[in-house]
Parts: C-alpha cells; structure tokens; sequence
C-alpha cells in the first residue's frame, strides 16, 4: 500500500528513535553546555487536522446504454477528523548562538470522524443538472502521515532560563487514508437516485397526478461500480512555528509550542473494469500544540 518516498515500516522506526531520545534525555550525563553544539529531540504533539476540503468528480458508463456517452459528476466534500497524536525526534545543530538547524522525522495519525458531500452537480446525455442539498457517507478509520522536515529556528536570547523562539520548515510528507473506510459508491448513487427521483415527479406533474417518492424504484449501483481511488500520495509541506523553551538544565531544555503545517494539495485517482473514472483534490492543513526535549551533547 504505501509507496513512494517512506515505507510501511517507517512509523515503527519513528517509535523507535523518539524512544531512544527520551532514554538519552534521562539517563546521559552532563554536557559541556558551552560546546553543545548538536543536539537531539523529541515531542508527541496533539494534533487538530482543519476540516479538509475536497472535490471528487467521476465519468460512469451505464451498464444498460454502454454505448452511450458516459455522464459525469462533481461534488465538494468536507471531512472532519477527531484529535490526533503525532511522534516526532529530531537532530539538529546551533550554527550560530541564536541560530539552528535541524532534520526532523514524524508519524502521525487521526480518525476520520465525517464526511459530506454538496455542490453536487451532473452532465447527462441530456445536459448539466444541479442537484440541490447534501449528503453524508459513513466514514470511520485513520489518516495516517509520515513526513521529513528541515527546520530553520531562531531563539530569541532573553538573558534569562526562558527562550521564546521561532521557525519554519519546509519538507515531504506521505498522507494515507488507506485504513479509512467509506462507500465509495455514496456520491454516484445519491446522484443516480436524485436523478430518478426528479424524473419520476417532472412525469407526475405532466401526468397531474400526485407524486411519491416511495414508489420509485432506486436500484442499487453493483459493488465496485465507482472505482476506489489511490490511498497514499507523496507531496511538498510547509510549517511555521513559535514557542518558548525553559532551559531545565546545561544540556536538557524542555520547550512548550505551536507549529502550523501545510502542504500542497493531495490527489487521488481511480479506474474500474467499467471504464468508470473517478479523482479527488483535497487541501491538508494541520495544527500541533507540542511538549517537548532537547538534549545538547
């Protein structure tokens, strides 16, 4: 499932270093504080995914009329996610007294907790339909991110044990949703049953007779009829952070911080046996509120 620049294994390995780091944090001795040039971190953040906006748009072949053109649709979805964790460890190197530079690794995951759909429009053999409303798919399961960072900070020398500090990084992350399970389906069949539903009561109100929508038949789309999109994909992000650090000992700081993570837009793509289509652009913005250690050896 995962491709491109991490692998499957790549959280466990994040684990592992963050693990490490606080053992060090403990149980190394003191350091020379004045020639403490390098240092090791780690955090595990609470992290707030933005509610992400998305849109899916498809083309589906008709399975009665295949030779007919294939009719396509477009919807704008928002997803909504529970708080997440993430785990971060760091090694970075002060470069000038106020100035450091650090590599950053990180895993981090949180559930999806809703996904709706609106704006949904339609391009029939018959021309553009607007379909009025929206609807919500069960969604449940974890997106999942695994990321690379190169941290440019700037502490702001208050003569004193507190140091407020600022920074931006720019890096690569890998998003997954492929642990999230949903009806890919949902949005096609909601535009397959409005159009019935909006067809059966244009042909009451010619007939002038009363419309029900209990009795017009909905037949289900076959399982698989919408194609499951790509789960991972690997794009540029970007973070801004601020902070202050309490300088806990010669060689160990604890420091307390916001950071603010973006990222270019993540797309997904499928394709069925039917020769149905479907994509997805979606935004992917994030929040972290972090406690963490450095240690300077």
């Amino acid at each position: 499932m995962r491709q491109a620049f991490f692998s499957a294994k790549a959280g466990n390995s994040i684990v592992a270093v963050a693990a490490t780091v606080c053992f060090l944090l403990i149980g190394a001795p003191k350091a020379d504080a004045a020639g403490s040039k390098w240092y090791v971190g780690a955090s595990v953040p609470v992290m707030y995914i933005d509610d992400t906006d998305t849109v899916t748009q498809g083309s589906n072949i008709d399975p009665s009329q295949p030779l007919a053109p294939p009719s396509t649709y477009r919807g704008k979805a928002v997803n909504k996610y529970d708080t997440g964790f993430k785990l971060e460890g760091v090694i970075g190197y002060e470069f000038r007294p106020n100035m450091r530079i650090e590599l950053e690794l990180f895993y981090s995951e949180a559930e999806v907790d809703k996904l709706t759909y609106s704006g949904i429009s339609t391009v029939t053999p018959l021309g553009p339909v607007s379909l009025p409303g929206e609807t919500e798919t069960p969604v449940s399961g974890d997106a999942e991110q695994i990321g690379a960072m190169l941290n440019l900070w700037y502490d702001i020398d208050l003569g004193s044990k507190w140091t407020p500090y600022v920074g931006v990084g720019v890096g690569v992350i890998e998003v997954d949703f492929g642990e999230v399970d949903y009806d890919e389906n949902a949005l096609a069949q909601y535009v397959s049953n409005s159009l019935r539903l909006g067809a059966a009561q244009q042909m009451a109100l010619q007939a002038g007779v009363p419309f029900n929508p209990a009795n017009v038949p909905l037949p289900q789309l076959p399982p698989g009829f919408v194609p499951g999109v790509s789960t991972t994909d690997t794009v540029f992000a970007y973070q801004a952070a601020a902070g202050v650090s309490y300088q806990f000992s010669d060689n160990v700081a604890l420091r307390l911080g916001y950071r603010y993570q973006t990222s270019d837009d993540l797309q997904f793509r499928g394709r069925n046996a039917f020769g149905n289509t479907v994509e997805t652009k979606t935004d992917f913005d994030v929040q972290f509120i972090e406690i963490g250690v450095r240690y300077h050896f």
